[in-house]
């Protein structure tokens, strides 16, 4: 990082340097201007953009970091309470009646919740999100209350 900013302050007094030589009535201060109009503005010039070319995509790589994990939690916590709605569906049948519902139909539910809040998501996704939480859910799935930790 300090190299960054040696680089800005000398960029900085580089570009002041010019107007002083210029200002001069001499050979050498021409020939000092050219060769820092000619060769080191343009070559500094580039090394400054490939720079900040560098810190922008490190902040584009971070903010896309971001926004993909609060995304996963997002999503997480719709097939949270996907699951949760359908087993409480499934409850609610079972004590009025109803037919059982199978693992399909509570997989189908829950797959529906998250494709309502997220229509972005695509279905196959949905359903491999659901299934890897079931085995981390207590009461639910094949591993009932024997969830891994």
């Amino acid at each position: 990082m300090r190299l960054y900013v040696m680089l800005s302050l000398l960029l900085f007094a580089l570009s002041l340097f010019p107007g002083v030589i210029l200002a001069a009535d001499n050979p050498v201060g021409e020939a000092a201007a050219g060769i820092l109009t000619g060769v080191v503005f343009p070559v500094l010039t580039a090394l400054l953009l490939g720079l900040i070319g560098v810190v922008l995509n490190k902040v584009r790589q971070k903010f896309n970091l971001n926004i993909s994990t609060a995304q996963q939690e997002m999503l997480e916590r719709l097939a949270v309470q996907g699951i949760a709605y359908a087993e409480e569906r499934a409850a609610v049948a079972i004590k009025s009646g109803l037919t059982q519902l199978t693992g399909k139909e509570k997989l189908d539910m829950a797959i529906a919740h998250i494709l309502a809040a997220a229509p972005t998501v695509s279905p196959d996704t949905a359903a491999r999100l659901v299934e890897a939480l079931l085995g981390r859910l207590t009461g639910v799935g094949a591993t009932g209350f024997e969830a891994i930790k």
